[in-house]
């Protein structure tokens, strides 16, 4: 397994209670390999399951093979084939309404007032992995 470097400059340790997890599964939406990569381990780091996919395309695919696990799907907004917008719609089509948290790297409110009601969480970019640990613990435990 790679080996990430623990003080890279976007990693900052995240605050105890956000390494609680019961291992829920999450789906990893990106098609940069390099932030896919870094927010897996770090999701892992954390106690979740993982599945990646490289665009929403392929997302739709790996979430129909989990959909029975999948309790989050974390997506960008902007990828080739189909958008993470087009995946949350294609997954909320079938009834299946799992939560969703996109990143972006426009700012926040744009996304929200662009996506029609259709965003709510939002992550901007660049990220850290506390925020990203600390913003997936928050949407889980609304659930």
């Amino acid at each position: 397994m790679e080996q990430f470097p623990r003080r890279a400059w976007w990693y900052r340790e995240a605050p105890e209670e956000g390494r609680l997890t019961t291992g829920q599964h999450i789906l990893l939406v990106d098609d940069e390999e390099g932030l896919r990569r870094i927010a897996k381990r770090a999701l892992e780091l954390a106690g979740y399951r993982v599945t990646t996919a490289a665009d929403g395309v392929q997302g739709l695919e790996a979430f129909q093979a989990h959909k029975q696990e999948i309790a989050l799907v974390v997506s960008d907004i902007t990828m080739p084939n189909l958008d993470g917008v087009g995946l949350q719609r294609a997954i909320h089509q079938h009834g299946d309404q799992v939560p969703f948290l996109f990143i972006s790297g426009l700012p926040p409110e744009d996304v929200l007032q662009a996506s029609s009601g259709m965003v709510t969480d939002v992550l901007a970019k660049p990220w850290t992995v506390a925020e990203l640990t600390e913003r997936v613990r928050q949407i889980l435990s609304r659930t």
